[in-house]
């Protein structure tokens, strides 16, 4: 407590920090002379998801600290921070990828930490001994980092390879 007023914002400056390095991963690769394919995306994001044990729980708990546990003007210089960090991987990823978006930045982010979500639902209900919920069927441990490999493919696929107009 040192350098932050809270607890909260502790948690916001390390999930800052998996960020940093979330977006340091993608300029890095994408400034390769080696071209990048989908598959290269996807699988730059299911990398750093399994290699940090932080970036998924701290992402879903600052999310909901945002708007009730961290000052207006620490919240605000945050997300300005993010984005001129997405701004300098987009732009590195547009040079692979010339119709890349930010808006399909949150895209994928959206379907990993959601994917992700799904996946603490199924422990939740273990935890509990309620019976098995479909979505364990579906998504588990075991499976977690393929489905979201797949995932991201098929939405990167939609979003990035031209579709051909019917004749």
């Amino acid at each position: 407590y040192l350098y932050f007023r809270s607890k909260e914002e502790v948690l916001l400056a390390l999930h800052e920090r998996d960020i940093e390095q979330f977006f340091g991963r993608m300029v890095q690769r994408a400034q390769q002379t080696e071209p990048m394919q989908i598959a290269d995306l996807a699988k730059l994001v299911t990398d750093f998801v399994s290699i940090s044990s932080t970036f998924l729980p701290l992402s879903s708990v600052c999310m909901g600290l945002m708007e009730r546990h961290i000052p207006h003007d620490t919240a605000i210089a945050f997300k300005e921070r993010i984005y001129e960090r997405l701004g300098n991987a987009l732009a590195a990823l547009q040079r692979q990828f010339p119709t890349l978006t930010h808006l399909n930045m949150m895209q994928a982010y959206a379907l990993t930490l959601g994917l992700w979500q799904l996946l603490q639902q199924n422990r939740l209900h273990q935890a509990a001994k309620l019976p098995s919920s479909l979505c364990l069927e579906v998504i588990n441990e075991d499976n977690f980092l393929q489905i979201l490999n797949d995932s991201l493919m098929t939405l990167f696929k939609g979003l990035l390879v031209p579709q051909e107009l019917p004749a």
